[in-house]
């Protein structure tokens, strides 16, 4: 273990790269979910949930460019985006709960990772301290997984 503090809270220029992917991936992933979840009758605060996520996510990213340290705020739109999710989650009765279990994984994952390499809360094992080594990219797959799978189940079963 070694407690350096990694690069995702600094200007590295290879880290920026990786944020302004983020800020495309993250506003489009986020409508996606915000227009399935008003297709599936969310109520007004798990829209709102979700829509401030929506919002604020890709919004923070784009401002840590030139200030990184706002990267702490990404823990504002992960918190209102898992409590959406976890509420359509519970809300849903019909196969696409499904959809809606496997979406809200994998930002919980996301969220769990962010903390974990991101933030440090917890210290990081020498194997996932690069952000762009296998290990690492290996996890930022199941995220992703998960969340594309929530999407093709809701495409499936909507």
């Amino acid at each position: 273990m070694r407690p350096n503090r990694g690069v995702e809270l600094t200007a590295d220029a290879g880290f920026q790269r990786r944020i302004r992917r983020l800020v495309a991936l993250s506003a489009v992933a986020l409508g996606l979910m915000m227009w399935f979840a008003a297709r599936d009758g969310a109520q007004w605060w798990v829209l709102t949930l979700i829509g401030v996520g929506w919002i604020l996510m890709p919004t923070f990213l784009a401002l840590s460019l030139s200030n990184p340290g706002m990267r702490y705020f990404l823990i504002i739109p992960a918190t209102t985006v898992s409590l959406g999710l976890i509420a359509m989650t519970m809300a849903t009765e019909d196969t696409n709960r499904v959809g809606w279990m496997l979406m809200t994984l994998g930002v919980l994952s996301g969220g769990t990772f962010g903390i974990w390499f991101w933030y440090r809360w917890v210290p990081v094992p020498r194997m996932f301290d690069d952000p762009f080594g296998w290990p690492r990219l290996a996890l930022i797959a199941v995220h992703l997984g998960l969340i594309l799978c929530g999407f093709g189940t809701l495409i499936l079963t909507g």
